[in-house]
């Protein structure tokens, strides 16, 4: 049996075991941007009205070939995600499925949601004010938030916290499971758009096992198609 070691220790003689964390995984381009991803991030898109906040009508944003260096940095560091985090044992591809322009404006938001059919998600952020914006998560898996005996401390734990707010800026990716809860809070008085990259993916490549009767040898993607 292979003993797997995540724990917190609090002092020399006690500890906390962390069982099954949440992977929400951030980092940044760390470049400016290019003549055409700009001109193309930021010209007048056709848009679609959302409940809170408005969406690009073009569903597959990522494959238009103005944001082929976005989209390579985006997959790579999706791959990471998978191989860090998944460390499954055959080699998967994972690729695009939707990819899609978000805008919200002064006094508007955007819901708590997840995303169906979908392995792991992202945002990609390319005009934000960087000492406003930011992406909630949300707990809805811990028996103690679904239960109000107990009255929180205004600082609560990373074990009982039902809302991590996670700042961003221009440039940063932030990648997490397609099943975590996401939203952004009401736009505060502010006339800014702020201006983001949403994506959902999928994986293709050997999963599951014969004897097991779970086999999926699914096919290469063809990223032309």
């Amino acid at each position: 049996m292979t003993d797997y070691n995540f724990d917190s220790n609090l002092d020399d003689s006690s500890k906390i075991i962390n069982l099954w964390p949440t992977p929400v995984y951030k980092t940044n381009i760390n470049r400016p941007f290019s003549y055409l991803e700009t001109n193309f991030l930021h010209q007048k898109h056709k848009l679609h009205p959302l409940s809170d906040n408005y969406r690009s009508d073009d569903c597959y944003i990522l494959s238009n070939t103005q944001l082929d260096g976005i989209a390579k940095f985006i997959l790579d560091e999706c791959e990471k995600y998978v191989k860090n985090v998944i460390n499954p044992k055959n080699q998967l591809e994972i690729y695009f499925l939707q990819s899609w322009l978000s805008y919200t404006g002064k006094d508007q938001a955007h819901h708590p949601h997840y995303h169906t059919n979908s392995f792991i998600s992202g945002v990609f952020y390319f005009d934000v004010e960087e000492d406003i914006d930011s992406i909630n998560f949300y707990n809805n898996s811990s028996g103690w938030n679904n239960r109000s005996m107990i009255h929180f401390d205004n600082s609560p734990t990373a074990w009982v916290s039902k809302r991590i707010t996670v700042p961003v800026k221009n440039g940063d990716l932030v990648i997490f499971p397609s099943f975590l809860d996401h939203g952004v809070d009401v736009k505060p008085n502010t006339n800014k758009v702020r201006k983001s990259l949403a994506f959902n993916t999928w994986l293709s490549g050997d999963m599951g096992t014969d004897t097991a009767l779970n086999k999926n040898n699914f096919p290469k993607h063809d990223h032309n198609t």
